[in-house]
């Protein structure tokens, strides 16, 4: 883990074991401080093989409740992760966007 003057960098795999959901929140817990003072996080998925989706929705999807959807985009950057966890990433925050907007899923559109 990096930090800098308003910047945030987390190996995540040093985070990580079986990428479950307790892992997501510890990452959470880690990330969120850094994103309530307005800074950047990115999140160095280097040596990540895959990650789950409770993962995500532990690490990230609860940071919409305090965050909107268009600053954490912005603020949360993600580098080294494969092309099927960035789609996952998409989903889970996606569909919890959708929830923090009061819609069900399926029920938005």
């Amino acid at each position: 883990m990096e930090t800098g003057s308003e910047s945030l960098v987390v190996k995540v795999a040093d985070l990580i074991g079986d990428g479950g959901a307790d892992e997501g929140r510890r990452l959470n817990d880690l990330i969120r401080p850094a994103l309530a003072t307005e800074g950047e996080v990115e999140l160095d998925f280097t040596g990540v093989s895959a990650v789950t989706e409770p993962f995500l929705e532990a690490a990230v999807a609860g940071l919409l409740d305090e965050i909107p959807f268009e600053d954490l985009l912005r603020r949360l950057i993600v580098s080294n992760m494969t092309v099927r966890d960035v789609q996952g990433l998409r989903y889970v925050l996606e569909r919890a966007r959708g929830d923090a907007e009061g819609c069900s899923l399926g029920g938005c559109g």
